[in-house]
């Protein structure tokens, strides 16, 4: 049966799947969020397919969107869901690899849900592939006392990228209900072979009521692929001494890297395992002495040789990615550091060997003359600037003040969050104004080279207005539609007045994806998501801003949950005079890699040929912020009190993680449906796909936007498939056994006698078969 074997390898290679979408889902009820509790031991690990909604960028560029998970249930019941804080992706993608769960849940209406006590039951499916794209996440999560990790993989398949494959792991918790509070955690860094290292510490944690709580400074190390249902991660060791280990569930033989040592750490950043081609290491800063994980669970004192001459101190937390700067290194890592005593106007790199230890270093320092493509200079504002985002709690909470990558031309790009310091000499806040809280900001990126280093803006806000907004590249007729715009109160629904920018990342050719207050001529005072656009081939690199999303205005699509949702918050600032919160967007929100099957190539030619626009050049984007389905049905605007989606109308309000990629380049994806498969010798074989697909593989298509329920049933022994058993079907058989070179009935590999037994023993006897 030549015949079979064909039709099979071409479903293979379509890639032929269940409609399914991820936490895009919502329940059928007013006011019921179908979120799960972090305390549920069979909602521990979920897995569950995500189907993007393909958008449109103000320069008519597409991209995909979808919920990549929701915030757990909010225990004090004061919100639908608890707040989610610092996240990020791994900077390095596995490719080739096989999906790390067997089965995941999918759904194509309103109702079903991972949720077991509130959502209709999904379906599983067994997906089966073997050559996947895999890059994981982190997230913590935050109410009242509660504290939590959460965790996961992103899989998918390089012929159909719009279709995410994810896992939502319970990482740790700091109680077993919601009223303890043993600890505080700050999220590290994860890898693509899901290693997750994050920090656990007693700070705030409440002692009384017999409460254990977290002794000293931990850094703790997870592999989420060992996590299972049924047990609860808390970060205690009941009745015994805690040392923050005990309790936690461990996929790799280096479970702790550091614990109650009586030095304080800032949170980890991780040298990933497919660097190290072991296990994943963990790098951190003491106060300013770099000290990083050599052998596995021995913490190793750098003694400050990660610092260059005339760098002082190391200030925030360290980022790091598999982009390499240096020769004969596996990764490169960074934070910001002082010049001259307490100037905080320098970036510190160097570059590691899989062991973790140092063997190169740099440091740049940004000068206080900068001019962007449009020909504004950051001294236009009086005073002294510097980098910002390492105040209060945000090197505890979760942060990478430091984004890097190796750009489209092959040239170093670093970047962070600047303020203009009209307040400020540099040597400290001596007017008494607390300049950390101003709006006005800046991103510099230094653009290093070979022979070299130089300075350019990427975006800026400063005097009530900013850098331009384009409806397309400026330097091939795109028109301006707004600017960025200072924070101040009364803007929109923030309270403020803060930070006008958020902390910045870089995707794999050096276009830079940020938060910020906006005014444009559509919506106003707002905020929004953006990319500055890195052009290399403009004479010298320079930014262009993107508009992607506008809280409150663009409306985006569930494609599974069949509900409309929008953004309706973005964090950009920390309170108190942190300026920066660590749930804002930072140097990790990003990986280092395009999509996978995509090789952009810099084309070193006109700017209007620029490669590295290219949306498949982000291979993804985490972002954290507030999202509103349209549960009610009224729409935006339709039925809404305040002209938006509205909690109070019955619509479901709750922080989640969203993921946006470039898998949408232009046109987008066809409509799947159902495709009806007869394959003699087996059962009914019936999965969603496009039409293209399905006719390829021999299938019938049952329309878009079907499923598999009006599927024909075929019998194993309906060997000509026309749905009948008859003896049409016997003679059929009897043709082929004797005249094919394959009639491997019974699927063992083999075309011999006992075919002929398992073939008549099912026609005679089509009950026993299932027929």
């Amino acid at each position: 049966m030549k015949n079979r074997t064909r039709i099979a390898a071409i479903v293979l290679a379509a890639g032929i799947a269940a409609p399914a979408i991820a936490q895009d889902s919502v329940t059928t009820t007013p006011f019921v969020s179908d979120v799960v509790s972090d305390y549920t031991l069979t909602e521990q690990v979920n897995t569950y397919v995500l189907d993007l909604d393909e958008f449109t960028s103000s320069w008519g560029q597409s991209y995909g969107i979808g919920t990549l998970m929701k915030a757990p249930k909010d225990g004090l019941g004061t919100f639908q869901s608890d707040l989610l804080g610092a996240h990020n992706l791994s900077s390095d993608v596995r490719t080739g690899v096989p999906l790390p769960y067997q089965t995941y849940s999918v759904w194509n209406s309103a109702g079903p849900g991972i949720n077991g006590a509130i959502n209709t039951a999904p379906t599983d499916i067994q997906p089966g592939l073997t050559n996947t794209c895999q890059m994981s996440y982190g997230v913590t999560t935050f109410s009242g006392a509660k504290n939590g990790i959460l965790g996961g993989y992103i899989n998918y398949d390089p012929a159909d990228p719009s279709r995410l494959y994810v896992s939502r792991v319970v990482t740790a918790l700091n109680s077993t209900f919601q009223g303890e509070d043993t600890a505080s955690f700050g999220l590290g860094r994860t890898d693509a072979d899901g290693n997750l290292i994050f920090r656990a510490d007693p700070f705030g944690a409440d002692s009384t009521a017999g409460n254990e709580t977290v002794v000293g400074n931990n850094i703790l190390r997870v592999n989420l692929g060992a996590r299972s249902n049924g047990v609860l991660n808390d970060i205690r060791e009941p009745g015994g001494a805690i040392d923050g280990l005990d309790g936690i569930t461990f996929g790799d033989t280096g479970d702790l890297i550091n614990n109650a040592d009586g030095v304080t750490n800032t949170i980890p950043t991780v040298i990933p395992a497919s660097a190290t081609g072991t296990v994943s290491k963990s790098w951190n800063l003491r106060f300013g002495t770099a000290v990083y994980e050599n052998p596995v669970n021995t913490i190793t004192d750098s003694l400050g040789a990660n610092e260059d001459p005339g760098i002082s101190n190391t200030r925030g937390a360290i980022n790091g990615v598999v982009d390499t700067l240096f020769p004969n290194t596996v990764a490169t890592m960074g934070c910001l550091a002082n010049v001259n005593g307490s100037q905080r106007t320098a970036v510190n790199l160097w570059g590691v060997d899989a062991t973790g230890a140092v063997t190169a270093t740099s440091s740049h320092s940004f000068p206080q003359s900068i001019t962007d493509a449009n020909g504004f200079n950051i001294n236009t504002i009086a005073g002294f600037h510097e980098f910002q985002g390492v105040y209060g709690s945000v090197n505890f909470n979760g942060t990478a003040q430091v984004a890097m990558c190796e750009a489209i031309d092959g040239n170093f790009l670093v970047a962070g969050n600047a303020t203009f310091n009209a307040s400020n000499n540099g040597s400290g806040d001596s007017s008494g104004t607390d300049f950390r809280g101003q709006p006005e900001r800046f991103i510099p990126v230094c653009v290093i080279t070979p022979t070299g280093s130089s300075w350019i803006l990427a975006a800026w806000c400063a005097g009530g207005t900013g850098s331009p907004i384009y409806d397309g590249d400026p330097l091939n007729g795109g028109v301006q539609i707004g600017t960025l715009d200072n924070f101040t109160d009364g803007d929109d629904t923030m309270s403020g007045p803060g930070a006008s920018i958020s902390g910045c990342a870089f995707d794999s050719a050096g276009n830079i994806y940020f938060t910020s207050a906006i005014n444009t001529v559509a919506q106003g005072e707002t905020f929004g998501v953006l990319r500055a656009v890195y052009n290399p081939n403009a004479g010298s690199p320079r930014y262009d801003l993107e508009l992607l999303a506008v809280i409150d205005d663009t409306t985006f699509t569930g494609q599974n949950s069949t509900r409309d949702f929008q953004i309706s918050f973005i964090d950009i600032n920390g309170g108190g005079d942190s300026t920066l919160a660590s749930q804002s967007t930072w140097g990790d929100a990003t990986n280092s890699s395009p999509m996978c099957g995509f090789n952009p190539q810099s084309t070193g030619v006109a700017p209007q040929t620029n490669a590295a626009a290219d949306p498949r050049n982000l291979g993804g984007f985490v972002l954290n912020c507030s999202i509103v389905y349209d549960t009610a049905g009224g729409g935006a605007g339709l039925n809404e009190p305040n002209g938006t989606f509205d909690f109070a109308e019955g619509d479901e309000s709750i922080s989640a993680v969203l993921f946006i990629n470039g898998a949408f380049n232009g046109g987008g994806e066809p409509p799947r449906g159902g495709c009806e498969l007869c394959v003699p010798g087996e059962a009914d074989d019936c999965s969603v796909t496009t039409e293209a697909d399905c006719n390829a593989a021999g299938g019938t298509y049952l329309g878009d936007g079907t499923d598999c329920s009006g599927a024909t049933f075929f019998c194993p022994c309906d060997w000509n498939c026309d749905g009948n058993l008859n003896d049409q079907d016997f003679f059929d058989w009897v043709n082929d056994f004797f005249n094919a070179p394959e009639f491997d009935f019974n699927n063992d590999g083999f075309s011999n006698d006992q075919d002929w037994f398992d073939f008549t023993n099912c026609f005679f006897n089509p009950g026993g078969a299932g027929c």
